[in-house]
């Protein structure tokens, strides 16, 4: 049989096949054995799950039938008094109590007592303080306050004030209270009200302050005005440039315009004024009243001391022998 050229490829073919199918078998076989390798950690003796003719080590999974410690919850038994506070008219009392392990507790709660207040008493108003009425409390001393009462001057009308010659350029109104005079300009255009306290007089000085009300500034002049005149009248102005004096000295009209920033100063008999407190009396008196005082003293002394005590001790002593 002669074999032809397409006879001879057909047998190459299969042989080529053949060939390819067992080389695929050997590939497949190694790549198989590599994926288990790597799946398995890399290693033959990588730990595998215990058989179940191979029981597992107790050292890894512990056996039911061993016994296990377990520590019981620890619970407070609060057994140990400590302080007790009272309660008071807002706060709770209550009893503190501790556990052996030092936990503390609060318990035996008491309500507060509530304030226990005393009669009413009215405290009334003044010129210059807030009245009110108010209770306080026993316990506590807490002040209840109700029914509070603005502080206010009781002022009557406003009255003319004449000057010297008769022209009426201000009035004023007292408070019936205290002993507040205010003073205000007839003039419509002045804003000022001027505010005039007697206080305690300093020897032959009437003592006066005077408080300026301006509507538009907040910060209000004071001076401190001492007048040592024979009749010790007075009158008070406010112009731009200050507060002024009006006063007379036997009859003489006088003024004195105070200076910006003067807080004190003091007008004298004689009509003169100086800046601060009074430093000597009006009016003194005569400089012959500690002169009689010391002739008197000395010839009285010499004259009774020695000759009295001389002559009456001899001739009583004579007299007694």
């Amino acid at each position: 049989m002669k074999l032809t050229t397409k006879h001879i490829m057909f047998i190459l073919m299969i042989v080529l096949l053949v060939l390819a199918i067992v080389m695929s078998t050997i590939v497949f076989s190694r790549v198989s054995g590599l994926v288990q390798l790597v799946m398995g950690g890399g290693s033959n003796n990588a730990t595998t799950a215990p058989s179940a003719s191979q029981p597992a080590s107790s050292s890894v999974v512990p056996s039911s039938s061993q016994p296990q410690e377990t520590t019981k919850p620890h619970k407070c038994e609060f057994t140990i008094k400590g302080s007790t506070v009272s309660p008071t008219c807002n706060t709770l009392g209550y009893t503190e109590y501790y556990c052996e392990c030092g936990n503390s507790d609060l318990q035996n709660f008491k309500d507060p007592l509530g304030h226990q207040y005393g009669e009413y008493t009215v405290i009334a108003a003044t010129c210059d303080t807030d009245g009110r009425t108010e209770r306080t409390c026993s316990r506590c001393k807490n002040i209840e306050i109700t029914e509070p009462t603005k502080a206010g001057h009781n002022f009557g009308e406003w009255a003319n004030i004449e000057l010297a010659d008769g022209t009426p350029t201000q009035e004023q109104r007292s408070c019936s209270a205290c002993n507040i005079t205010e003073i205000r300009s007839l003039d419509t255009t002045q804003t000022w009200v001027l505010r005039k306290s007697t206080l305690e007089a300093q020897g032959n000085f009437a003592h006066y302050q005077i408080v300026v009300d301006l509507a538009n500034n907040g910060k209000d002049p004071s001076y401190e005005i001492y007048v040592g005149l024979t009749d010790q009248t007075i009158g008070f102005d406010y112009t731009a440039t200050g507060l002024i004096l009006s006063y007379a000295v036997d009859g003489a009209p006088m003024d004195y315009n105070v200076l910006a920033g003067t807080a004190a100063l003091t007008v004298y008999a004689d009509g003169t004024v100086s800046i601060g407190v009074p430093v000597e009396t009006p009016n003194p008196t005569p400089d012959t009243t500690p002169d009689t005082s010391e002739p008197s003293s000395q010839p009285s002394s010499e004259p009774t001391s020695e000759p009295t005590s001389e002559p009456t001790s001899e001739p009583t002593g004579e007299g007694n022998e």
